[in-house]
Parts: C-alpha cells; structure tokens; sequence
C-alpha cells in the first residue's frame, strides 16, 4: 500500500510539472543530461519554485534536491519517448492544445482589460449602498415548534387531531420522538433562513405566524412544524454589508466594463451572419474533439 501511494505522489508530480522546453539562452551549471538535453539548474530552481509548499518542505535537503532531480528526468524520459511515438503531431492533441492556448490569451487580455479595470471606491459603494439599502438586511428569523414522528400514517395522526382543536406542545411531549425538543414541547427556539434543514427552511418561511404545516419528510422522518413568530431581517448598516456588498457590485461592475469592451469591439468589427447556412448547421453532429 506504502509503495502504491509513492508512486501515486511520484506520477502526479510529473504531470503536474509545469512544462518548458530548454532555452538555448538558459543559464547556471548544468545538472543533469537525459539523452543530450541538458537540465541548467536555472531551470531546476524554476520547476523547484512552482512546488506547493508541502512538495518544496519535502525536497528542501541535499537528498530531497536529488529525488526532485529524479521526478524531473522521470518527466524528460517520458516526454521523450511520447515524442518518439509522434504524440505530439496527433491532430485532436494539436486541436486540444490550440484550444487551451487561445483560452490562455483570452484569461490574459480579460485579466488585463477587465479585471485590471476593476479600481472601486468606497464612495460608489456607498452610493450603490444607497440605492440598494433596502435589499442589504440581517436574514429573517422564525421562532419554531416541531413533532416528529416516524412515519406518514403517524404524522396524518398528528395532523388530524391539531385540526380538531388537540394543543399542539402537549402532542409534542406525548407523541415526538426528538428527544432534544420533546419535553419543552417541541421548541426548537429562533432560527435563521437559510441555515437550517432547506426542505424545513422553505416550509417554516413561506408559512404565516401561528400557522401549523402539512407533514414534511426528511431522513429523521415526519416534521409537523408550528411558526409561532415570524422576526423580519433588520436593515445592515454601510459597515456591516460592507463585505458583501462589494462582493455584488464588482460582480456587477465586471459585467459591465466587459460588455462595454465587448460593444466597442463589435462595433469596429467586419461582422457578417448567413442566417440561411446557420439554419443548415447541426450542431448535434459537430464531432467532439
């Protein structure tokens, strides 16, 4: 099992190795050949350099140098002979590669031309604040009763004797099987929407104050829940919904600097559309690469 892990840990640090070919500007002392490709230790320190650190804490003595020279030339064989096999002139591998090459350029010139426009202050924050004040709040809160029973047929019980009038915290103490809210019978104290069980979330929160609810089913079985009081969420302070509502206006912001590049670009562009071979196109037969 202790060998299997190893060469687990040694495979994904091949492939994970970022690739570069030899330069034939490549400085400092050469380390290693494979087959007359040299490895400079420039390059040693370069692949040394993107280890996570736990890999680096792993091969930072004098053997760990030597193991990590070893992964290295593990990944040179390897990459040698796939050459030999002529991998790398396999057309769906060359498609692949050009496909990530132009996803590279575009994360570039977005990072670049939006994000890197992406300068707020805290003054449009307080002025996107303003106008949204009403939407920045503390979550609503519910304070709730339950009873628990195992099964449908009991819960249908449970149902039929509340709607004839049966106290609803004197059932929870003869009949639930939550033994944490049994003897208070059934309270479950205040919560807040969205941070309990969804299925009961959306019940307890569409439901109206003093209302009872039809059987909810979870893994624990059958919840018949009382919504004694409904406490509607308070507005947040600037302060407060600071962090997120910055989080939601560059969100916004991104959106908006990237279809303002994306209009400027389009309108200075030759674009024509053939609505007629367009309709003759099958995109469920484009062949998958």
């Amino acid at each position: 099992m202790k060998e299997l892990v190893v060469l687990v840990l040694a495979i994904s640090i091949i492939f994970n190795m970022v690739g570069c070919e030899q330069r034939k500007d490549a400085g400092g002392k050469v380390v290693a050949q494979i087959n007359g490709r040299e490895i400079r230790d420039d390059e040693f320190k370069m692949r040394f350099s993107r280890l996570t650190p736990a890999l680096k804490s792993k091969y930072s003595d004098e053997n760990g140098k030597r193991e990590f020279l070893e992964e290295i030339i593990k990944r040179e064989l390897l990459l040698q002979e796939a050459k030999k096999a002529g991998i790398e002139k396999d057309q769906v591998l060359l498609d692949r590669i050009e496909e990530m090459r132009e996803r590279l350029i575009l994360n570039e010139f977005l990072q670049r031309e939006v994000d890197g426009k992406l300068v707020t202050t805290d003054k449009e924050l307080e002025d996107y604040y303003n106008l949204h004040k009403d939407e920045f709040k503390s979550p609503d809160e519910a304070k709730i009763s339950h009873i628990l029973v195992r099964n449908e047929e009991d819960a249908k019980a449970v149902i039929k004797r509340l709607r004839k009038g049966s106290d609803f915290a004197k059932m929870a103490r003869e009949i639930s099987i939550d033994m944490a809210t049994k003897h208070s019978g059934g309270e479950m104290g205040v919560i807040q929407k969205g941070k309990f069980h969804p299925q009961l979330d959306s019940v307890i929160f569409s439901a109206n104050e003093g209302e009872i609810s039809d059987p909810v089913k979870t893994e624990r079985g059958y919840h018949i829940i009382k919504v004694q009081k409904k406490i509607p969420g308070l507005p947040l302070s600037f302060n407060d919904a600071k962090n997120i509502l910055s989080q939601r206006y560059q969100i916004e912001k991104r959106s908006k600097v990237f279809e303002d590049l994306f209009a400027r670009l389009k309108s200075k562009a030759n674009i024509t559309i053939s609505d007629e071979n367009l309709k003759r196109t099958e995109a469920d037969n484009v062949p998958s690469k």
